[in-house]
């Protein structure tokens, strides 16, 4: 697969480069996530799960991945069906669904995550120490940035 770089983007046009490398990283990791039983998405909601550590309610993995309860709810299922996820009552609330990563997940992911520091490798290639610090210390102060407009509800509006 080909993704081409737009022969026309302004030059302030951040959001569509950070676009771009998120297209070309999912292009780049999902045959090689292929090769462990994983799709793009898998690993992402299987990541959200093991990051949430015991809190992983079904809410609250939702909220991480930006999507709605019910189109989680189809995904679990489907994990839950091939043994990768388990699906608990919460020991405070028993209406909360908690999630947990199998034995099985756990090993898929953590052979995943071996695939991702390729891409990382690959991504640093083409820059300097100097510029890999750089543009880490950049891309923390604009996640900040949007991290925040998210937690003071200004994106809603």
């Amino acid at each position: 697969m080909t993704i081409r770089y737009p022969d026309r983007v302004a030059q302030e046009s951040i959001g569509v480069r950070i676009g771009l490398l998120y297209d070309l990283q999912a292009s780049w990791l999902e045959p090689r996530f292929a090769r462990h039983g994983l799709s793009f998405t898998t690993f992402q909601l299987l990541a959200a799960v093991q990051s949430a550590g015991k809190s992983a309610s079904q809410v609250e993995i939702a909220r991480r991945l930006g999507i709605s309860a019910a189109t989680l709810s189809e995904a679990v299922f489907a994990l839950v069906k091939k043994g990768w996820i388990q699906q608990s009552a919460s020991a405070t609330d028993r209406r909360v669904k908690v999630l947990s990563l199998t034995t099985p997940a756990t090993k898929a992911l953590k052979a995943a995550l071996k695939e991702v520091d390729q891409f990382e490798v690959l991504v640093q290639r083409a820059l300097s120490e100097a510029d890999i610090n750089r543009l880490a210390k950049l891309m923390d102060a604009v996640a900040k940035e949007v991290e925040q407009e998210f937690s003071t509800g200004a994106s809603s509006r």
